[in-house]
């Protein structure tokens, strides 16, 4: 039997990424008020094509059990998400991610953090970066 992620022994290689979850719009509707919430950040939900959604950002290990999650609201990037998973990434020798993570900052990050980034490069950046494409 499997063990849970977080039970794992060290991963080579995390991935990271992003998903919309669409909200309801009566849940959308509810003031913070009336819900009790007292979540300093907010409801979390964001207007993007056509309604009010939530962003999910996930770090999973290579065989795609979840390790971390982050919650923001639908119209932020991906990065921004990215960046408050950093510090608590597991130990890894590789990160693989889909172009929207493609920021010279994050590179610097997991480079400070010892990890190597396969990430390909946006197609407006100037000088492509080269990247492992069999991970």
């Amino acid at each position: 039997m499997d063990r849970p992620a977080y039970e794992a022994a060290t991963p080579k290689t995390v991935l990271i990424g992003a998903t919309y979850l669409k909200a309801h719009r009566r849940v959308t509707s509810l003031r913070s008020k009336k819900a009790g919430l007292s979540d300093p950040r907010g409801r979390l939900f964001g207007r993007i094509r056509g309604g009010m959604n939530t962003k999910v950002h996930a770090v999973t290990d290579a065989e795609a059990r979840p390790v971390r999650f982050f919650t923001t609201a639908g119209q932020v990037n991906d990065y921004t998400g990215a960046a408050a998973l950093l510090g608590s990434l597991p130990p890894a020798d590789w990160l693989s991610a889909n172009w929207g993570y493609d920021a010279d900052r994050f590179r610097a990050a997991l480079k400070d953090k010892e990890i190597r980034p396969c990430i390909p490069s946006w197609k407006f950046r100037g000088k492509r970066i080269k990247h492992d494409k069999r991970r």
